[in-house]
């Protein structure tokens, strides 16, 4: 798989094998726009390609990943997954998103790093773990809203109008 494969971003149907139920998910806004790359779909939050791109690479896998990123949480048996079906803790997602910025490793997370009385006496400070990660620490490497947006602005092939996410007025990037 490569971020300029293209999928189809289009209606979807799945049938269950255990019961007579159909799934369909679809993207928020209920609108389908086509042919897409993998970097359009994952930057515009197309859930129907998402669902795709997880099917093409097998649930097994998906998941596997998930507990090499140490996700101990029950995760669905389904593609559900790849759009965030998973009910999670906030310390799964820290950890998770933290090894990103972590090249990829898995932190151990601090999670107090300082103790101060209302004066300001440091009362107790966590000692340092090598590859240790304090939560807060990963606030200012994330990229400002529509970073990686603008860097493809210029681009003639991605959409000029900005699709949705989920959350109102905010967008996936």
């Amino acid at each position: 798989l490569a971020i300029t494969d293209v999928y189809e971003d289009k209606p979807l149907r799945y049938e269950s094998f255990l019961d007579a139920s159909v799934w369909r998910p679809q993207n928020y806004e209920k609108q389908y726009i086509g042919d897409m790359t993998l970097l359009e779909a994952l930057t515009y939050s197309r859930n129907t390609i998402t669902i795709q791109l997880a099917h093409d690479i097998g649930l097994p896998l998906i998941l596997d990943y998930a507990r090499r990123f140490n996700l101990q949480s029950d995760l669905p048996n389904d593609l559900s997954v790849a759009l965030g079906s998973a009910a999670l803790r906030p310390w799964e997602m820290v950890r998770a998103y933290a090894a990103f910025a972590n090249a990829g490793l898995v932190p151990k997370i601090n999670y107090i790093h300082e103790v101060r009385t209302g004066a300001g006496e440091i009362l107790y400070t966590a000692p340092r773990v090598p590859g240790a990660v304090t939560p807060w620490r990963y606030v200012d490497r994330l990229p400002e809203p529509d970073g990686l947006a603008r860097q493809f602005a210029s681009r003639p092939d991605m959409p000029r109008e900005p699709l949705r996410t989920a959350q109102p007025f905010a967008r996936a990037i």
